[in-house]
Formats: structure tokens, C-alpha cells, sequence
């Protein structure tokens, strides 16, 4: 199982160890923190440092958002077909936030809907 995955179902267990309190915009948050991390660790590793040199394309496909992680392929859609709504250039995350009344039940929403996603493919 990926590594950052089993780090979601941490928080998902402590969010506020983690984030401060239940908030799916502070597991966004984090999550791009996470990926700047990897971003840097492996800029180190490289023999190639021109630190600036194509930064932003980097950056980029280093820190997605949560759904735009490998083992999350295909989460906008199953999103969008929860909420019945037409593919769009929304992620995942904004679409439960617009569906939810607060930021705690988002983080709640969002974890259950990544355990459907999960089972549907067979990944629970």
C-alpha cells in the first residue's frame, strides 16, 4: 500500500495531531506540504541542481491535489458521479467542500468517499 495512503488513514485516526483539527482544506494543505517535501528529497538525490530550471513544471507533478495521487486515479469522477454531477475541472476535494456545511464534515465525507472509491476498486 502507498505510504502517503497509510499516512491519510493516520490522520483520518488523529486529524488533530496532524492538521489541528478535522479540515479537509488542511489535509490539502498538508498534503502539499508532503509533496514539496518529496519535491526537495529527491532534488537533492539528483545530480542536476539547477534549482530554478523548470521549478514550476516540478513543483507542479510533485504536490497534486489528493485526487491527483496515483493510488487515487479516477477519485474526480467517482466524486463527480456521487454528487451527480458532469465531468468538470473541479477536484474532488473542492466538490465535497461546495456539498458540505462545514470543513469537519468534508474531512468525514471525504474519507468515506475514498472508502467507497477504494472498495469499488478493489483496493480496500
Amino acid at each position: 500500500m502507498d505510504s502517503l495512503f497509510l499516512l491519510l488513514q493516520r490522520i483520518r485516526e488523529t486529524p488533530g495531531l496532524y492538521l489541528g483539527k478535522k479540515s479537509l482544506k488542511l489535509l490539502v494543505q498538508f498534503n502539499y506540504g508532503y509533496g514539496f517535501r518529496e519535491f526537495v528529497n529527491s532534488w537533492e538525490k539528483s545530480a542536476n541542481r539547477d534549482f530554478f530550471e523548470n521549478f514550476d513544471e516540478a513543483m507542479m507533478s510533485k504536490t497534486p491535489a489528493l485526487s491527483g495521487l496515483g493510488f487515487m486515479d479516477g477519485f474526480n469522477e467517482f466524486v463527480y458521479s456521487y454528487y451527480n454531477c458532469e465531468n468538470n475541472a473541479l477536484t474532488g476535494e473542492y466538490m465535497i467542500s461546495m456539498n458540505s456545511s462545514s470543513e469537519e464534515e468534508a474531512f468525514d465525507t471525504f474519507f468515506e468517499l475514498l472508502d467507497a472509491f477504494m472498495k469499488e476498486k478493489g483496493r480496500a
